[in-house]
């Protein structure tokens, strides 16, 4: 079973990204590495807020970096949210429904506050009979299909993979889903007909999203399936976790009703032993005896301390492979799993080609 004990920049980054006015003490590593740790998590909004009042006693070139990385961040995502906004009401008007995932909202509702998340696009999820209407409100918003590449491909690439990627001229990604997970048994029952939540973004623009419960097991189970090698991920499960009043045995409840219960329980367990997030000791108890989360929270701690992402390194993919296979409980799930992932792989080679 894999070490998963956080390592002491781990848990400092952790620390960092947690809103609270405490004063941090360097890094253990020392400030100058502090930006290329932000860009690697792509927390740089989030460190610049913690430590934006102590910032005199930080190495000028590091604050000035940070700062940088935030503003950068805000822009975008102001701009983000007129770009949203010109999205919903294409959709409105064409009698679509949609939620956004992530994003804009879920920074609002883990931050209280829609600039500081970095998002390098804007995920919006579609019922999956409306793929093709969907695209054609892309088109006309000026959107090109980039994955599949052809607009007459989208419909067939939908019934093989959760999202297809689309990108304006001024350079705006979205992409769009017509299911929250590549794997049909975990949260089937949750579509963009789904009852949503209105969370505030910016003056006067409102984007419907998925309410907390769904949000927290979808999180979970997008972190999952990436072996949660970017601490900003864990970041947004576990500062709205803590946003939440439910107890957290009604969390993980509502995480087992969704078919999310192995991804729930490691990103519990990831959020208590790197956020310090206060499950109940029951609960802790119950996830640290089930082996499977515990290699997964092992697998996720390693792929979360290593320096580069997992695509830099030689062979850094294979233990999100292996996360992938291990998320749902039952050796048939997981047989299931990995021929599906070989489908997709094959799929997406077929039409990227």
């Amino acid at each position: 079973m894999r070490q998963s004990v956080p390592t002491p920049t781990l848990r400092w980054l952790a620390l960092a990204c947690t809103p609270g006015a405490r004063t941090l003490e360097p890094p253990p590593t020392g400030w100058f590495q502090l930006l290329d740790l932000a860009e690697r998590h792509r927390i740089g909004g989030l460190l610049w807020r913690r430590l934006a009042p102590q910032s005199a006693s930080i190495p000028s070139s590091v604050a000035a970096g940070l700062k940088a990385q935030a503003q950068a961040i805000t822009a975008a995502n102001l701009r983000a949210a007129l770009e949203c906004q010109r999205v919903a009401a294409a959709f409105t008007d064409a009698g679509l429904p949609f939620l956004f995932l992530k994003g804009l909202a879920l920074s609002s509702l883990a931050y209280g506050d829609s600039t500081v998340k970095m998002s390098r696009d804007i995920d919006l999820l579609v019922l999956p009979s409306a793929v093709a209407k969907g695209a054609e409100c892309l088109v006309k918003l000026g959107y090109e299909p980039q994955v599949p590449g052809r607009v007459a491909s989208v419909p067939d690439w939908h019934r093989r993979s959760k999202e297809s990627v689309w990108v304006e001229a001024g350079g705006t990604m979205v992409e769009l889903h017509s299911k929250l997970n590549d794997n049909p048994r975990l949260m089937a029952q949750v579509t963009a007909s789904t009852s949503a939540r209105l969370v505030e973004v910016a003056p006067g623009i409102r984007l419907p999203t998925l309410k907390p419960p769904e949000l927290l097991a979808y999180l979970a189970v997008h972190g999952a399936s990436s072996a949660w090698f970017r601490l900003k991920w864990l970041a947004d499960f576990a500062n709205l976790l803590r946003r939440q009043p439910a107890e957290f045995d009604q969390v993980y409840g509502s995480m087992l009703a969704l078919g999310c219960d192995r991804a729930g329980g490691l990103a519990l367990l990831l959020a208590r032993r790197v956020f310090d997030v206060e499950v109940p000791p029951k609960l802790t108890a119950k996830l640290e005896a089930d082996r499977a989360i515990g290699w997964l929270a092992g697998e996720a701690t390693r792929q979360m301390a290593a320096a580069v992402e997992p695509t830099r390194r030689p062979l850094g993919t294979i233990g999100i492979h292996l996360s992938q296979l291990f998320i749902e409980s039952g050796w048939a799930c997981s047989i299931v799993a990995g021929q599906r992932l070989v489908m997709d792989v094959a799929a997406r080679r077929l039409f990227r080609e």
